[in-house]
């Protein structure tokens, strides 16, 4: 049986371009070639393929099994935003973007009282970065540093699911791996 995961893993994999966040076409240079891939189906392939190489994979690759993370977070992607999000400000490692009302307010409203309330108490310990970025900056920030940050993952499946969020911009995420903050948020959040 095919199960939804198994379903967005073959989509993520062999046809990217249905699939991927929209901000991806402008971020692969491919941008005035989005219209045309969903309107012109006998297109697909090439772009496809060509998604594939811009990304650095090889489409002959077979298709990596799914590992019970990628399992989990390919049923329900609709937490993927929340997710992407909160690994963003786990890398910010500033514990006053969630306390600090000019920040909380528009992080309760993207996040919810109830993710942005866990988030605090799983929070790490030791995070003492000063705030940097403005309100307005933060959301955005945050989410295309947890994308940049999954995509990093040495699961190849978990790394393919940063293509559902928006882009990475030139921020650099932390060299660490990001699969126990990854577990972690995904189990409580």
């Amino acid at each position: 049986m095919i199960t939804p995961a198994l379903q967005r893993l073959h989509a993520l994999w062999w046809q990217p371009g249905t699939v991927m966040h929209k901000g991806w076409w402008a971020h692969l240079d491919l941008a005035s070639w989005r219209t045309p891939y969903l309107n012109q189906p006998a297109i697909a392939p090439s772009l496809n393929r060509l998604i594939a190489l811009r990304l650095g994979c090889q489409k002959h690759d077979p298709i990596p099994a799914l590992s019970p993370t990628a399992q989990t977070l390919l049923e329900d992607t609709t937490r993927l935003d929340t997710l992407g999000m909160a690994i963003g400000l786990w890398a910010l490692q500033c514990p006053e973007y969630l306390f600090l009302r000019t920040y909380r307010q528009p992080l309760a409203a993207a996040l919810g009282d109830v993710a942005l309330e866990q988030l605090q108490t799983l929070f790490p310990v030791d995070a003492c970065m000063a705030p940097t970025l403005t309100p307005t900056d933060l959301l955005a920030t945050a989410t295309t540093l947890g994308t940049a940050w999954i995509a990093q993952a040495d699961d190849p499946v978990i790394a393919a699911t940063s293509l559902l969020l928006p882009p990475p911009d030139k921020q650099r995420p932390p060299a660490e791996p990001v699969m126990p903050v990854l577990c972690k948020l995904l189990r409580w959040l």
